[in-house]
């Protein structure tokens, strides 16, 4: 205010704060919880090699905080090393545990080694019997709505690791699930979709929820490309959660109707 020409000091400014009845307070710094017990070291098994030269070989994760008008916020992200794309992410008012538990839905492009190690998972799923058919909607390259009815087979399995990784990782127990279209239309490639999932995949319900998750990721990328490059929601540069909130709430709707 000095700058601009207004005759103010500290004990000026302190009685126009108390006349408007307003208060003047303090960022806290954030601190996070001291641990009760001695913390454990993880091993170093990334070695600083943070480029594996391939997708889905190695994730890293981190914990941030975020100031909001409620307190401290914490995000958790998962990112893939080669790709630098996110994977996963979770949200929330504690950085305990449950914040890091992140569940993934993703499609195979490696074939794996399974089991006792002497196949792989195609190799497995190829004596798996059809558990399902299901309809599903989605959109072909050029954006026009189609539908195809999927044979399902789901198994969980113990999905091994590179050889030469196997002495340093332990072997992981995941759900894999295989939709492939039956009769598909003259014209158009077969859907076949290989997933693998940490989730619980049981039954016939919880395999075809995993599918339709996997369907929405269509609607998904056209939602944001129009959030992000039509509505360019982006470059809204608010300084404050609650200011973004209100043109994101809008642009949404305008996404959707749109979309």
């Amino acid at each position: 205010m000095q700058q601009q020409g207004d005759a103010i000091g500290r004990r000026r400014a302190r009685s126009l704060i108390r006349q408007a009845q307003e208060a003047v307070t303090r960022r806290r710094t954030h601190r996070y919880r001291q641990a009760k017990g001695e913390a454990l070291v993880a091993p170093n098994l990334l070695e600083r090699r943070f480029d594996p030269g391939a997708i889905n070989r190695v994730w890293a994760g981190d914990i941030t905080y975020v100031g909001t008008g409620q307190g401290w916020s914490y995000l958790a992200i998962l990112m893939d090393l080669h790709s630098r794309r996110i994977v996963g992410w979770a949200f929330a008012m504690q950085a305990d545990t449950e914040l890091v538990i992140t569940y993934f839905l993703v499609r195979t492009c490696v074939d794996r080694l399974a089991g006792d190690g002497q196949h792989t998972i195609s190799k497995v799923m190829q004596h798996v019997q059809v558990k399902g058919l299901h309809r599903v909607e989605f959109r072909d390259a050029k954006g026009r709505p189609m539908n195809a009815t999927l044979e399902l087979h789901y198994q969980q399995m113990t999905v091994l690791l590179p050889i030469g990784k196997q002495s340093r990782y332990p072997e992981l127990q995941r759900a894999v699930l295989h939709a492939q279209e039956r009769d598909p239309p003259a014209g158009r490639a077969r859907i076949e979709w290989n997933l693998i999932t940490n989730l619980p995949v049981r039954s016939r319900a919880e395999a075809i929820e995993k599918l339709d998750w996997y369907a929405m990721r269509w609607k998904i990328e056209a939602f944001h490309k129009i959030l992000k490059s039509g509505c360019k929601a982006e470059e809204s540069r608010l300084r404050t959660a609650d200011r973004l909130t209100n043109p994101i709430a809008v642009f949404c709707i305008l996404s959707w109707r749109i979309f």
